[in-house]
């Protein structure tokens, strides 16, 4: 089906300028966020249906990629973790574009993709990988020495990362925005839907 912007509300039309006009849109296009006829790729279209919580959820992003003080390489191999774990091809799609832009070695982020704990990364980026896959499996994890590498904030800024790439991740699933038509899929075929049982 085609988008048709005129048919957004405004409170829509206000989410779908903060995702286009935004920080997200300064700097280097390293990845597709707006479909040809206007529609948005990955999690952000199903933004468009819930506005209210749609811009709290855009406002939630920019802070957690532009304002806090976790080094970018290590955040991007947080999301990139979570989007490996989730299987989310357009999370996927995008941070690995935005990790090589910063210098992340292409067998880093492959190695993230499998799962593993890359070789050679600083002791911050493995904190952050044990965090993230603790937190993704629902695994309890001690804090203390991840509070010593990371620093309160830093632990706790990488909790929310996760939290809302998980949170992108599944809201991907409300009408799926799909991926721009040149990539390729990372994860293989999308999962087969799955309906819940009472």
């Amino acid at each position: 089906m085609e988008f048709d912007r005129t048919t957004l509300t405004s409170a829509q039309d206000e989410v779908y300028r903060a995702l286009t006009e935004g920080r997200r849109s300064k700097g280097p296009r390293l990845f597709e966020m707006v479909a040809p006829d206007g529609g948005l790729y990955g999690p952000f279209h199903a933004m468009l249906a819930n506005p209210e919580a749609g811009m709290a959820l855009q406002r939630l992003g920019a802070t957690l990629r532009y304002t806090t003080g976790v080094d970018p390489a290590v955040r991007e191999l947080v999301i990139l973790a979570v989007a490996a774990a989730k299987r989310n091809e357009y999370e996927w799609y995008a941070h690995a574009a935005v990790a090589a832009s910063l210098g992340v070695p292409a067998d880093v982020v492959h190695a993230v993709g499998q799962g593993e704990t890359p070789v050679g990364v600083t002791a911050a980026a493995r904190a952050a990988l044990r965090v993230t896959r603790c937190l993704v499996t629902g695994t309890p994890f001690d804090t203390e020495p991840a509070r010593e590498t990371l620093g309160r904030a830093g632990l706790a800024t990488v909790i929310c990362l996760v939290g809302y790439y998980t949170m992108l991740a599944d809201l991907d699933t409300v009408d799926g925005g799909g991926l721009p038509p040149a990539v390729v899929r990372r994860f293989g075929h999308p999962p087969e839907p799955t309906t819940a049982r009472d």
